[in-house]
């Protein structure tokens, strides 16, 4: 049964198609379902998008049915954000896993504003203070310390930091412009601090996180809800952690003007903030907001790196495979993030020496 192919990440050999595909309900009326197919043996083409049949593994492949099966979709339900409803899940002959999904009508979030954001993490504030006041899951499916396995698994590592002939190519030049020495030293002290900032993550009170909070992964439904889709890596992470995430991908992946960090990441923490104390969390808002710019820091300490290290290849800018911005523009408009994330750098340090100079 073929269908309309969704926009997805095609280097994830976990996710082999996502597709809207027409379905009948048991009254004959017309209906349209998203099937995702899951496997574990897929190919891996692009080396730092492994997986594993380990659920340790920070791409376990398995992980994403589970949280449908078991009803973690369902969390933060009752607080006005959940997953798509499964309909159905079909084991296939050669072990693959067809989820049958909910297709979900409404605003999708690389639409959205700055007020749907406020909405949508003022609900996971509450739901996720609720869930922290008590012990977090122990489910063994659920990653742990995923930030740390994931963030440390990207290339190509500090090393490109000190060449300077990669950064003196011609579109890293006019790119970060001005910007150029600053985001190369700030990320360079960064990569020699990597493992305090995930360590005071780690330290971090913790409750259950999506670990994949980004627009692409949102839609304001027609229903009134929030749904949060793609539970791939969902597990056990730092309070903040979300929309620690949000925030930078919302203007990595060119969402919104990325002039507009500043207000972007004031409205989201303030939501956010706001449902922790309605929820009563239990501890000082200081401590959620060090999870969310220490979080977002980590997450992308190799971005910078990555993007100098492949300036010469000729592929789409745009997430999954679409065509997006010429590269020089892609460069100077995540300079502008990158100095924002640095700033979350230094609030991140003023909150917590350990983090080092």
């Amino acid at each position: 049964m073929s269908g309309e192919p969704l926009i997805h990440n095609r280097n994830n050999p976990v996710t082999d198609g996502v597709d809207r595909v027409g379905i009948a309900t048991a009254d004959g009326r017309p209906l349209t379902a998203v099937r995702k197919v899951l496997r574990g043996d897929g190919d891996v083409v692009v080396p730092h998008w492994t997986t594993a049949d380990d659920p340790d593994h920070w791409n376990y492949w398995r992980r994403e049915d589970l949280a449908y099966t078991s009803g973690a979709v369902d969390a933060f339900a009752v607080d006005g954000l959940r997953g798509p409803h499964l309909i159905d899940r079909v084991v296939r002959g050669d072990g693959s896993i067809e989820l049958w999904l909910e297709d979900v009508r409404g605003l999708p979030g690389h639409t959205w504003e700055v007020v749907d954001h406020v909405r949508c993490f003022g609900r996971l504030g509450a739901a996720q203070g609720r869930l922290g006041a008590g012990a977090p899951p122990t489910d063994g499916w659920l990653s742990r310390r995923w930030l740390r396995s994931y963030s440390s698994s990207r290339p190509p590592g500090p090393a490109i930091l000190d060449d300077d002939e990669a950064w003196d190519h011609p579109v890293v030049v006019e790119g970060f412009g001005s910007r150029r020495a600053t985001i190369r030293a700030g990320f360079r002290q960064l990569w020699a601090d990597h493992d305090r900032w995930f360590g005071v993550v780690e330290s971090l009170p913790q409750t259950l996180c999506h670990l994949d909070c980004w627009p692409r992964n949102l839609i304001a439904a027609d229903d009134g809800t929030d749904v949060l889709v793609d539970w791939s890596f969902v597990g056990i992470g730092a309070i903040g952690e979300d929309p620690g995430n949000n925030v930078p991908d919302t203007f990595l992946d060119h969402f919104l003007e990325p002039d507009r960090f500043d207000e972007l990441d004031d409205a989201v923490w303030t939501a956010y903030a706001g449902g922790l104390e309605a929820a009563g969390w239990p501890h000082p808002a200081d401590t959620a907001r060090l999870g969310m710019v220490a979080a977002g820091v980590a997450k992308y300490i190799w971005l910078p790196g990555l993007m100098v290290g492949n300036v010469d290849l000729s592929t789409p800018t745009a997430y999954g495979g679409q065509d997006g911005y010429p590269l020089v523009e892609v460069f100077r408009r995540r300079a502008k993030v990158f100095e924002g994330l640095l700033r979350w750098a230094d609030e991140a340090r003023a909150r917590c020496p350990d983090l080092g100079p």
